[in-house]
Parts: C-alpha cells; structure tokens; sequence
C-alpha cells in the first residue's frame, strides 16, 4: 500500500444524493501498454487533462494477475467489467481459462467476506447478489 495513493471522493449528484467514491492509484509506472489521452471525469471539478492512461487489454491482464494473487471483490468486479468492453484478445485469459475460473470460484462461506470488502466500494443501490455474480463472471471467462 505504500505505493498507492488514495482519494475519498464526497460529491452530491444531480439527483441531489450524498455519495463518495474511493479512488486508489498504484504510482507504479509501466514500461509499456499505455499512451497519452484526454481524460474528464465528468465529476471532478477540474478540467480535462492529457495523461498516460494503460490501454484496455494492460488494463486486463493487471486485472489478471491481482486476482490471481489476492482475493478482493474489486479485482474480480473490475475484471468483470472490463472483459465486458470491446477489446483486443487478450491471451492471458485464453491461455488461463482454467486457473481464473478456480480462483474465482469461492465456497459459500468466503462470499460474505469477500462482499463485504467490495461492498465499501459500491453504492448499496449497485451492489449485486455476490454469488450469481461470481457465476456470471466464471460463464463470462468461460466464452472468452
């Protein structure tokens, strides 16, 4: 954690609901798998910037490697979703099927702590069924 930068995001939407949002940052920098965008919030109350952004499949094969050494609901929430976007194929995961799909799949009793660190993450108007997410998330695995 030394290496991560944390923000804690208190915004008032346009619905007029009191939410925050939890923003971490590894400040590790990569040697490849990123370039420069136009990036905008959209909630931040600063302008756009051009920054090093990694690209969709770096972004996934990081995803990759945190869930396959640490058990967090974010990586496998965030795994979840970018494997959802159009992206290039991205062999780690064709070539791990197998191994992903075990690591992902939590025995009853590990889901509530695992929602239970994610849950902090979320919204409680967004946080699904944790255990027909995981199943949705191994089926999504599955037809890569």
């Amino acid at each position: 954690m030394k290496e991560t930068i944390r923000y804690d995001l208190f915004y008032t939407n346009p619905l007029n609901h009191k939410d925050r949002i939890m923003l971490e940052f590894k400040s590790v920098k990569k040697a490849s798998g990123y370039s420069k965008k136009v990036v905008n919030f959209g909630f931040a109350p600063y302008e756009s910037s051009l920054l090093n952004v990694y690209d969709l499949e770096e972004l996934i094969r990081q995803k990759i490697s945190c869930v396959m050494n640490r058990t967090e609901g974010k990586d496998f929430f965030d795994l979840c979703y970018l494997i959802s976007l159009p992206h290039k194929p991205v062999s780690e995961i064709k070539g791990k099927k197998g191994e992903i799909i075990k690591r992902v799949s939590l025995e009853e009793k590990q889901v509530k702590p695992f929602a239970n660190i994610i849950n902090h993450y979320l919204p409680r108007s967004s946080r699904p069924n944790w255990g027909l997410f995981l199943e949705e998330l191994k089926g999504k695995i599955q037809k890569y």
